[in-house]
C-alpha cells in the first residue's frame, strides 16, 4: 500500500487492503500505532477459523464445492497480454488474471495443479515461474465461496467519503475513488484483478499540470515488496517522474525506527 506524495497535492493512496492489526481500525489509528512502537500482535480467535465458518449452506451451489479445492498463487515475468494466452490453455474455470504487479511481472491464481502445470511449461520456455507459499487462490473464483460469509463479517462497517486532502486510487477500478466504500466494495476486492500499475500511473498523471517537485512514494507494506515493480511502471508511464521510494517496514529492523526514517525522507 504505497503512498504518492506531492506537495501541495493532496496526498494520493494507492490501492489498500481492507485488514488491520489489533488496536488499529483506520489507516489514522495504523499510522498513530507505528509512529508509537505499539505492537499489534494478537492471538487468533479461536472460532476464527473452523470449518464452520469457510462451510456454504446451501449445498446446491458450486462454491460449496470449489472450497475443498487446492489453490495457489504463480508469479512470473509475463506481460498481461501473454499471461491471458497461458491461462485460455488451460481455462478461465481454473486460472485467472490475479495481479498485475507491473509490465513484466504477473501473478496469476488458480487451482494447485493447473498452476504447477503452467510452471513446468514456464520454466521449459526459460520464463520465469515461482509459486507463492500460500494455499489460497486469492482473485480468483475461489473467493466466491466466503464471499457471502465476508459481506455478512462486514455488515457493521461504517464508510464516508474520502477527504478532500486524501485522495484514494483504488487498484481495482484503476480510478480515482471518492465514495462507496462500504462492504460490497471490499467484498468485491478478493475476487477482481489488482491493476497496481494502472492505479498508480493514475496517481501521477493527476497531478501532472501542477509544478514539478520530487515525489516521494511510502509503501505501508512488507520489505520494499512494491518497490522494484513501481519503479518500472514509473520509468515506463507516460510522464517522467523524478522520485525517492520509501518503506515503513524493513526485514531485520525495528519498525519504529524505519517509520521515523520515513518521515524524514
Amino acid at each position: 500500500m504505497p503512498f504518492a506524495i506531492e506537495v501541495p497535492v493532496p496526498i494520493p493512496i494507492i490501492g489498500m487492503a481492507y485488514r488491520f492489526p489489533r488496536g488499529a481500525n483506520s489507516p489514522k489509528e495504523l499510522w498513530r500505532m507505528l509512529t508509537d512502537g505499539r505492537s499489534g500482535w494478537s492471538e487468533i480467535p479461536a472460532d476464527c477459523y473452523t470449518w464452520r465458518s469457510l462451510h456454504h449452506p446451501n449445498p446446491d451451489v458450486e462454491a460449496a464445492q470449489v472450497i475443498s479445492t487446492p489453490g495457489g498463487m504463480l508469479v512470473t515475468s509475463l506481460s498481461e497480454v501473454d499471461a491471458y494466452k497461458y491461462i485460455e490453455r488451460v481455462g478461465k474455470r481454473r486460472l485467472s488474471l490475479a495481479c498485475i504487479n507491473c509490465p513484466s511481472s504477473i501473478t496469476i491464481s488458480g487451482d494447485k495443479d493447473a498452476l504447477e502445470e503452467r510452471k513446468t511449461i514456464l520454466k521449459g520456455e526459460s520464463i520465469m515461474a515461482k509459486l507463492l507459499a500460500v494455499d489460497v487462490a486469492y482473485h480468483l473464483y475461489h473467493m466466491k465461496a466466503v464471499a457471502d460469509q465476508y459481506l455478512n463479517s462486514l455488515r457493521d462497517l461504517e464508510s464516508s467519503e474520502a477527504r478532500d486532502d486524501i485522495q484514494l486510487f483504488s487498484s481495482m477500478t484503476s480510478e480515482l475513488k471518492t465514495s462507496g466504500f462500504g462492504a460490497e466494495y471490499w467484498v468485491q476486492n478478493p475476487v477482481s484483478t489488482v491493476r497496481f500499475p494502472d492505479a498508480l500511473i493514475a496517481s501521477c498523471e493527476l497531478a501532472s499540470g501542477s509544478k514539478a517537485t520530487t515525489r516521494i512514494f511510502l509503501e505501508v507494506g512488507p520489505h520494499l515488496a512494491l518497490a522494484g515493480p513501481a519503479k518500472q511502471i514509473i520509468i515506463s508511464g507516460p510522464n517522467k517522474v523524478s522520485h525517492k521510494y520509501v518503506t515503513a517496514l524493513v526485514r531485520g529492523k525495528n519498525a519504529y525506527t524505519t517509520v521515523n526514517c520515513s518521515n524524514s525522507a
